[in-house]
């Protein structure tokens, strides 16, 4: 049966169905196969024990959405232990509902309060929230949950190992018990678990589902190291390793930040995350990783639970878990979908008995991990060149160019190639070279060639007047300075203002009335007036000149150029 077949016999609406087509659905997992159905038909409570990874958000989120109407109001709530779980669970839920219009607004801690109100007051149908959010909101009388027709813990044993038992129980008692609908999702049947569900459901129906697929498809492999060499052993495990991607799980936010400068210090590409990043920082980290731009990731346990990453290829315990719960949530962020998975455990010498209850809890062994040495790590990185350097490709255009220089450079040492040497020489200048030559500008700079009569500064042929359309190449030699005045002789640069009704003008001829600018005083004289020391004068052929007939002290003048009155004229 084909899986649209599947879906279309679960009597889904129209608008639900072409949600799943949109989303690329194929073939129903086995919890979907089993509780969509049930959910659809029926109106109960339930309990649905499955491990992660094996479609719970589909498996809950298809059936609500198509139970939800879209009248204007708060019908649904979902409750998550983590942020980035919540997050993760309104975008599915959004994406399920657009078809329906159905509104999802997510109320996550480190977020605006301001935002989440607004959203509110939108009327959304459906609220994905952590507890500890949704109970500060309730507090403060911000939200109303009386309209709630179903209530959906996705993660419950998370949820109470986090601490948030007293609020599930604050937020339960602001429902109707008689017209709620809960349906409880969980990895485990706890204790705490089967105490809750006996508190908050009413005769639910239970689903199990084992997932057997996954554990074999995980290879744990645990080492006994000494404290002050674990930091060590890791980075040599993790430069050894050229495929890493994935997370390596530490116990405390100090050892998350210390680790990640490490790492970042030996020049791997290195985010990390922990309970103290606000919620816009976790999302960025998030796309990084998500990305590629980032392939490790260190992690408080708080990215154990409901992180998003597809194809993670590792999962490292730099920090033995003391529960097998957390060791489960852990290893679950590799192996999923039916993919395979690394799981590499460093634990202390005292540690070790550890790993004996792990075995007996999930019924595997660990393998013995063994660390490279540094001779090893550089092995490594020697083979990876070289296949690099057996896999390039290099273009005809490359080739010729790589030629040329080889010969140039084997006839200067009377060498004599072969074709494998200069093929092995050809691909080792490809690959230290090659990005040079695709970073190469595409427009050269536009250059002429010296010609022996080109004129220059000190040098050059005698000048010629040329044919009587030559007008000579441009002059780039200093001929002094560049003259300002409106006459042709030499000077300052003039600044009268022959506007009308002007009061005061710059004039250093000393013509009509107003002000002018007089050098010896350093400021503005009376037309008229001579104090002595430097006087300007614009005519032809100026200079200055010592007056012996100036004022006390004498200083110098400006003399007049030939052909003009020599009088003093100020």
């Amino acid at each position: 049966m084909s899986s649209t077949s599947v879906f279309h016999s679960w009597g889904l609406s129209q608008e639900v169905l072409k949600a799943i087509d949109a989303m690329g659905f194929e073939n129903p997992t086995p919890v979907q196969e089993k509780v969509i159905p049930f959910l659809c038909a029926n109106d109960r409570d339930v309990i649905v024990l499955a491990k992660t990874g094996t479609g719970k958000t589909a498996a809950f989120g298809i059936p609500l959405v198509e139970k939800l109407s879209s009248e204007p109001k708060l019908q649904a709530l979902v409750l998550c232990p983590t942020r980035e779980l919540a997050a993760q669970v309104a975008k599915a839920l959004q994406s399920l509902g657009a078809p329906k219009r159905l509104s999802v607004t997510s109320i996550l801690g480190g977020e605006s309060y301001r935002r989440q109100i607004e959203s509110l007051r939108r009327n959304p149908q459906i609220v994905v929230s952590t507890p500890g959010r949704l109970v500060d909101l309730l507090e403060q009388k911000l939200i109303d949950l009386s309209s709630v027709s179903h209530l959906v813990l996705d993660e419950a044993d998370e949820m109470l190992s986090f601490g948030f038992q007293e609020s599930l129980e604050t937020i339960r008692g602001q429902f109707d018990a008689e017209t709620l609908r809960t349906w409880l999702f969980s990895a485990t049947m706890s204790f705490s678990v089967r105490k809750l569900s006996e508190r908050l459901l009413k005769q639910p129906q239970s689903f199990t589902l084992a997932n057997t697929e996954s554990a074999p498809k995980i290879s744990s492999y645990a080492a006994v190291v000494f404290e002050e060499d674990k930091v060590r052993a890791l980075s040599l495990l993790l430069r050894n390793e050229t495929d890493f991607y994935g997370i390596i799980f530490a116990q405390t936010k100090k050892q998350v930040s210390d680790l990640e400068q490490t790492l970042l210090g030996l020049g791997m590409r290195v985010e990390s995350l922990h309970g103290d990043k606000p919620q816009v920082e976790r999302n960025k980290v998030l796309d990084r990783i998500r990305r590629r731009q980032a392939t490790v990731l260190v992690a408080t346990d708080v990215a154990a639970r409901g992180l998003d990453i597809q194809d993670l290829t590792h999962v490292v315990n730099f920090e033995i878990p003391w529960d097998v719960e957390t060791y489960t949530h852990r290893i679950g962020r590799t192996a999923r979908a039916g993919k395979t998975g690394i799981v590499w455990t460093l634990v202390r010498p005292k540690e070790a008995p550890t790993l004996r209850k792990f075995e007996r809890a999930l019924n595997f062994k660990f393998e013995n991990l063994k660390i490279p040495t540094s001779k090893d790590v550089i092995a490594s990185e020697v083979k990876r060149q070289l296949n690099e350097l057996l896999s390039l490709e290099v273009s005809e255009k490359e080739r010729t160019f790589y030629d040329n220089i080889i010969d140039e450079c084997a006839g200067e040492k009377g060498l004599e190639l072969n074709a494998d040497a200069r093929e092995w020489i050809t691909r080792n200048l490809q690959q230290v070279t090659g990005h040079i030559l695709k970073a190469a500008p595409q427009n050269e700079p536009r250059t002429f060639e010296l010609r022996s009569d080109d004129r220059g500064v000190g040098g050059g042929a005698p000048r010629g007047r040329g044919g009587p359309d030559f007008r000579g190449e441009r002059r780039f030699d200093d001929r002094g300075p560049r003259r300002f005045n409106n006459y042709s002789g030499g000077g300052e640069r003039r600044y009268e203002d022959r506007g009308g009704n002007d009061n005061f003008r710059r004039d250093d001829r000393g013509n009509g009335g107003g002000f002018r600018r007089d050098d010896r005083s350093g400021g503005f004289a009376p037309r008229g007036e001579d104090r002595g020391g430097f006087k300007r004068d614009d005519r032809r052929g100026s200079g200055f000149r010592r007056d012996e007939r100036s004022h006390e002290g004498g200083g110098f003048k400006r003399r007049a150029g030939p052909g003009a009155d020599r009088r003093d004229r100020y």
